[in-house]
């Protein structure tokens, strides 16, 4: 291990921001660096100033509380990102194989009503923080990772820090997409609580679990 494959191996153990964290490494580096030239082997540096993993949670102890809101807001957005692009990916696929967007009341695959009923407990899920019951009860395997209690907080965060209590429920837009063989139901809900108004789309496959999450 060389003084930048040591310096990045702290890097990745960081909690801060992506500028912080680049500006650590820097600097780490720049003092390794000059403690070679001193005479000190790479490994009396190692031994003097710790594993990667013991100097890393010694830079995360002294992170400001400011840099510690940053790290989680980036960690948020970077997880409705993979979120966003599941559904992406879906969507590309989509288009691939000629997409042929179908009324909900055409459907001879998703009943209208079990999609509403579906579109609401899940929100009911949300609200109520029940990310145990998303995961087991809801969400299809494709999309169970992302759906932790840290995730989805911090991935509400980005919208508000707190929403308050649901005030309204908005009508639901639902239409089926058939691509090839597969077809799957998109719903769009706009809820309204005491701080914030959130538009979500849910996206169901045929056994109506949810493959993709999205709110803004």
């Amino acid at each position: 291990m060389n003084q930048k494959a040591y310096a990045k191996a702290v890097g990745r153990q960081l909690k801060c921001s992506k500028a912080q964290k680049k500006e650590i490494i820097k600097q780490l580096e720049s003092d390794i660096s000059a403690a070679l030239e001193q005479g000190e082997t790479l490994e009396q540096v190692c031994s003097r100033i710790g594993t990667p993993k013991e100097l890393a949670g010694e830079f995360n102890e002294n992170l400001s509380e400011e840099e510690r809101k940053q790290a989680k807001k980036e960690k948020a957005i970077k997880i409705t990102v993979i979120i966003m692009g599941i559904f992406l990916v879906l969507g590309l696929l989509g288009y691939w194989l000629f997409p042929k967007p179908i009324p909900i009341e055409q459907s001879t695959v998703f009943d209208e009503e079990q999609l509403k009923n579906q579109t609401i407990e899940v929100v009911s899920a949300l609200d109520a923080k029940n990310y145990e019951a998303l995961q087991s009860e809801y969400a299809d395997e494709i999309l169970k990772p992302y759906l932790t209690e840290e995730d989805m907080e911090q991935t509400k965060e980005t919208i508000g820090k707190d929403w308050g209590k649901q005030v309204s429920l908005g009508n639901q837009y639902m239409t089926e997409i058939h691509q090839g063989w597969t077809r799957y139901a998109i719903v769009q809900i706009n809820v309204g609580y005491e701080n914030a108004n959130v538009t979500y789309t849910f996206t169901f496959n045929t056994d109506y679990r949810l493959i993709g999450l999205y709110m803004k």
